[in-house]
């Protein structure tokens, strides 16, 4: 199976066809590890919605070879899968991410840091209903039309066609509308004289104007194009006749873009919309034109509090000028989310709605009524964002819950009687003693939060923060038992680059008791500590990364040990030296020549350097050859020439201890300049090279 076969099934978005054949190209053990084909594999399996599959083949990416695209894409498909603790480890294990800084990142640990707020909570008490009138297919984009609403959906209608000459086309998305006065039972086609042919999706009616703003998809029948040609349109309705009127285009409609989401405000003065026109964010942003002489004035963008480099789509505006829309772009539980922005706030931030509005996959489409708590959105929650439903949401009257706190003991999980907490709500804090280890708070709104610290005697303090859920709940505030001894603390870093090392493996062992012994890693800024070496005594401290040499120190503690307020008794840093081979580029000699170059000896010199201000390490310089010349010609040159470099190094003061030198001759080539190949002197010149290593670390007193 050809690769090229699946890059054809994708590019006319046939995405389980395309992994499909990517999958059968990997089997073949000569493919299985071709990383190009991988992502294509694991970007099949997003678009296809197989979630899981997805996850599973951007989290090889990540190990194999990943850009930083690949690590993008798994962080989105853990959120879209709920594994949320995970997510968190990947990033905490990959704090270059953080670092970063990226915009499409940001919104990632934007989730981690407010997962708990964004699953747990349901500040409104809001109830979410499937209505009834959904089809196996997707249905969509609700908006209210007198006495109901009106949808698109790609339903299979006898309804939709004239069918007596046509082919029924299961793609096809048309407008509906269901009717609330029999529980939203019946459904109809809607508007069927609309003058523009094509896939009709999202509208929005405005009552006072009796104005239909739709969208339509006119991309050309026999294109295999995925692009979509997006337009807005409009058409008023006659009631005289029951008829609409002759639809018109919106004025910044294009060609180069499409336009798409149409909403216009209570007053008819905004018109809100999304377009993926030059000049935004990134992908679709929000924009607004405002209704001055009787003409829609330019598009606005709105800005970067609302828009992303992600998509922002579907606004609604509500009767208190709170802005609803949809993002992709601004984090949150996965896929879209629903956002609210207070437009009369100059000072407002973009805010999620959270659950159980937002879901992992996509929420959007979001209206209300103007007088009351209640209204209708779209959602692929059920279907693991395959296909899309409408719910209706009421707000109902909220109900305080209740919560219990207990303090206990980290290792045991028992009780600690004769403790002490304090609660911090907004700017107060309560202090309570808890005789029996337990706390209850009655009566408490769903989302609000508190602080709770605790602290006991022999006991390291804790803080934990505390959402209130949608039921009575149960929290512990986990407390570790102090550590009698002496502390130890340090940082462990690249003895050459300086550059922090995490999961670095800190061993210390009492010398005159092996069962008295720690094991620690260090954290992602390099930190390690222990608590509880005892005093008096002699330890070995054995630091450990794969890939550097093994760095050990001795050290005795005294006879007593004053860990106060987290400070620590005794400080040992290390710096760990690599074993890796560095290439020493400028290190060159002249063909068939073993005589040091001016231009060699100032690298020499370098090498002098480092091994004066590491009188630990033990080193070996590698020589090579280029091609020319036989084999065995080759491997005596290099080795004289290693031999000729150690003879500088050692008449600098170094000793003959602790360096070696060893020729290869053309056995390591770095280009393609091999016997009977024409190259350049510079291309020949790249391979005669010398390389240092260091390979041993002796233990210093």
């Amino acid at each position: 199976m050809s690769v090229a076969f699946g890059d054809f099934k994708y590019k006319v978005t046939n995405y389980r066809g395309a992994a499909k054949s990517y999958k059968k190209y990997l089997n073949d053990d000569e493919n299985q590890y071709n990383i190009e084909v991988i992502r294509k594999l694991a970007f099949a399996y997003q678009k296809s919605n197989q979630s899981e599959l997805a996850e599973q083949t951007f989290a090889k990416l990540t190990i194999l070879d990943s850009s930083f695209s690949d690590v993008l894409a798994y962080s989105e498909m853990l959120m879209k899968n709920k594994k949320y603790d995970s997510l968190e480890k990947f990033i905490q294990k990959n704090p270059e991410l953080t670092a970063k800084n990226d915009t499409r990142f940001t919104k990632v640990i934007t989730t981690v840091n407010n997962v708990n707020q964004l699953v747990s909570i349901d500040t409104g008490n809001i109830k979410i209903t499937k209505l009834s009138f959904n089809s196996s297919n997707s249905d969509l984009a609700p908006s209210i039309f007198q006495n109901g609403i009106i949808f698109s959906s790609n339903r299979i209608s006898n309804s939709l066609f004239n069918i007596k000459k046509r082919k029924l086309n299961k793609n096809y998305v048309g407008l509906y509308v269901a009717i609330s006065d029999d529980g939203f039972k019946s459904v109809k086609r809607f508007a069927k004289n609309l003058s523009y042919k094509g896939n009709y999706g999202h509208a929005s009616y405005h009552s006072k104007t009796r104005t239909l703003y739709y969208v339509v998809n006119s991309k050309p029948k026999k294109s295999n194009s995925t692009e979509k040609d997006l337009n807005i349109y409009s058409s008023r309705f006659d009631f005289n006749n029951d008829t609409w009127s002759t639809s018109k285009m919106f004025p910044y409609n294009s060609p180069n873009y499409s336009n798409t989401s149409p909403f216009v405000n209570q007053d008819g003065t905004r018109f809100y919309f999304s377009s993926n026109m030059p000049g935004g964010f990134g992908g679709f942003d929000l924009y607004v034109c405002l209704w001055i002489d009787s003409m829609w004035t330019k598009p606005i963008n709105l800005g970067a509090k609302i828009n992303s480099t992600g998509d922002e789509l579907y606004p609604f505006v509500d009767n208190t000028n709170l802005l609803h829309f949809a993002s992709n772009g601004r984090g949150g539980l996965g896929g879209l989310d629903i956002f609210t922005y207070d437009l009369l706030n100059a000072n407002a931030e973009s805010d999620n709605m959270a659950a159980p509005i937002n879901s992992n996959t996509d929420d959007f489409g979001f209206i209300k009524y103007a007088k009351a708590e209640k209204g209708y959105f779209s959602s692929s929650r059920e279907s693991n964002g395959n296909e899309s439903d409408i719910y209706s949401f009421t707000r109902v009257k909220a109900t305080t819950k209740n919560i219990t706190i207990k303090i206990v003991d980290q290792k045991t999980n028992t009780i600690i009687p004769n403790s002490e907490i304090a609660i911090k709500q907004d700017q107060t804090i309560s202090t309570f003693i808890l005789i029996n280890g337990t706390k209850q708070i009655e009566s408490t709104e769903p989302g609000k939060i508190f602080y709770v610290t605790a602290i006991a005697n022999n006991y390291d303090t804790s803080t934990i923060e505390i959402v209130v859920n949608r039921t009575d709940t149960l929290y512990y505030v986990e407390l570790k038992k102090q550590i009698e001894g002496c502390s130890l603390q340090g940082i462990v870093k690249n003895k050459t680059t300086n550059e922090i090392l995490r999961d670095v493996t800190i061993s210390i062992t009492n010398l005159d008791n092996e069962n008295d012994q720690f094991v620690v890693k260090t954290d992602n800024k390099g930190y390690y500590k222990v608590i509880g070496l005892k005093k008096n005594s002699q330890y070995k401290i054995q630091v450990q990364l794969d890939g550097y040499f093994t760095s050990i120190k001795n050290l005795k503690t005294l006879n007593t040990c004053i860990p106060v307020n987290n400070s620590y008794d005794y400080i040992e840093n290390f710096n760990l030296i690599s074993g890796s081979i560095v290439k020493l580029d400028n290190i060159y000699f002249d063909f068939n020549k073993v005589d040091i170059r001016s231009d060699a000896a100032k690298e020499l010199d370098k090498i002098v350097a480092f091994m004066n201000e590491n009188p630990e390490v033990i080193v070996e310089l590698y020589s090579h050859t280029d091609a020319r010349g036989s084999d065995e010609l080759n491997k005596m040159v290099s080795d004289k020439r290693a031999s000729e470099s150690v003879n500088y190094i050692c008449n600098k003061g170094i000793s003959r201890n602790r360096i070696t030198g060893r020729g290869f001759g053309e056995t390591k080539l770095l280009n393609n300049c091999i016997n009977d190949v024409e190259c350049t002197e510079e291309q020949h010149q790249i391979n005669r090279r010398t390389e240092l290593k260091v390979v041993n670390v002796i233990d210093q007193p």
